[in-house]
C-alpha cells in the first residue's frame, strides 16, 4: 500500500485532534490541500499569511482558556508564503502556545542540481539579558 507525504500530514494533524488548518494554498502544498478536502479536517482560506499564523496562535490561546488545551496548525507555500508566517510564529513561541506550522517546500538542492544550505530565518529566538552598551 502506497501512502503519500501530504496523506501522512493530513492523519497526523487528526491524530493530533486538529480540526481546522489556517492558510493559504500555493503550488508546493496543493496536495496536502487535495488531501484535507475530504478529510474533516476543515480549511480557513486567508488573504495573507500573517493572518493564517495569528489565526492559529488565537485559536491556542482560546482553547488554553477553555481549559481544553490543543494545538492548533497553519499551513502555506514555500518562499516568501513561509516567511510571511514569522511574525506570527515568533507571537506563539513567546506566549509558549502550541502552534503546528507546515509550510511546503522543493528538494534541498538547488536549481543546477548541487546540495546547498538553506538559509533559516526561523532560528530560535533568545532574548539578551544585558544589551550590548550604547557607544557614543
Amino acid at each position: 500500500m502506497k501512502v503519500t507525504v501530504s496523506e501522512l500530514l493530513v492523519r497526523y494533524l487528526q491524530r493530533l485532534g486538529i480540526d481546522v488548518v489556517f492558510g493559504m494554498p500555493g503550488a508546493h502544498i496543493l496536495p496536502v490541500y487535495d488531501r484535507l478536502h475530504g478529510s474533516g479536517v476543515r480549511t480557513v482560506l486567508v488573504k495573507h499569511e500573517q493572518g493564517a499564523a495569528f489565526m492559529a496562535g488565537g485559536l491556542a490561546r482560546a482553547a488554553q482558556h477553555l481549559g481544553r488545551p490543543r494545538p492548533a496548525c497553519c499551513l502555506t507555500t514555500a518562499g516568501p508564503g513561509a516567511t510571511n508566517l514569522v511574525t506570527g510564529i515568533a507571537n506563539a513561541y513567546a506566549e509558549r502556545l502550541p502552534v503546528l506550522v507546515l509550510t511546503g517546500g522543493n528538494g534541498l538542492s538547488s536549481p543546477a542540481g548541487w546540495p546547498c544550505r538553506r538559509p533559516s530565518v526561523k532560528r530560535p529566538l533568545r532574548a539578551s539579558a544585558s544589551p550590548a552598551p550604547l557607544r557614543r
